[in-house]
């Protein structure tokens, strides 16, 4: 608890508000290009239970703000030790959080649960795998990661149901 604290006091607020907003932003985007999921979630739910929209959006925005939260603590540590495992963690969760930002294009704009499916089991692995790096790095960035992650828990469970019942 007592290196919590003090990670908490040495936290770069600035990095993480950053990168936070950068993540959220780039939702926001992908939200917009993809178009609205009122359609997908509508057709879906005549055969599959699904969250309301308006819980599945402030979800799906917690997420993000959370794996944003989870970067920018990670990378604003200034620990020389753990440059590698920052970097490295880094690279893994970039490709986890755009395997996410895929799975929204595939699921919502395409239809194509399968690779939605398959493209949440890759983003669930490269989180585990930056988990495991942030860990090393900072505790507050592995906190947030976890609980980011559990969303991305959601979507696959979500996206394996729809695949075998649509």
């Amino acid at each position: 608890m007592k290196n919590l604290k003090y990670e908490l006091r040495r936290l770069n607020i600035v990095s993480v508000m950053f990168v936070a907003i950068l993540l959220l932003f780039i939702n926001i985007v992908v939200w917009c290009s993809v178009g609205s999921p009122v359609y997908t979630l509508h057709f879906v739910s005549s055969r599959v239970p699904t969250l309301p929209l308006w819980l599945y959006g402030l979800l799906d925005f917690l997420s993000f703000a959370l794996l944003g939260i989870s970067l920018g603590a990670a990378l604003g540590e200034k620990c020389p030790a753990s440059e590698v495992d920052k970097y490295r963690g880094g690279f893994y969760f970039v490709i986890g959080v755009t395997l996410a930002y895929l799975h929204h294009a595939f699921f919502f704009s395409c239809h194509l649960f399968f690779i939605s499916f398959i493209c949440a089991v890759l983003q669930c692995v490269f989180f585990v795998v930056a988990v495991v790096n942030f860990y090393k790095v900072s505790r507050i960035s592995t906190i947030s990661l976890i609980l980011g992650g559990i969303w991305s828990s959601y979507l696959l469970f979500f996206s394996l149901v729809c695949f075998l019942f649509m």
